[in-house]
């Protein structure tokens, strides 16, 4: 399995790095106003993955974008 590590900073996630010391890919989490990761970017600033929810928290979109 690829490792995971999650960048935490005064208990907000900021980033996640998948993959070995030196060979990771690193996904920058931009949170909403509830602290709820809506859009992940890549280091070069494109949509990796963007969530969207219903009222009362029910997903309504998730997509994950490769490349």
């Amino acid at each position: 399995p690829t490792p995971i590590k999650h960048i935490f900073l005064n208990g907000n996630m900021l980033a996640t790095v998948q993959g070995g010391w030196g060979n990771g890919i690193l996904y920058y989490d931009h949170t909403d106003h509830l602290t709820g990761s809506n859009i992940v970017s890549d280091s070069g600033a494109h949509v990796a993955e963007l969530t969207d929810y219903l009222p009362y928290g029910s997903i309504r979109t998730d997509d994950r974008i490769n490349g």
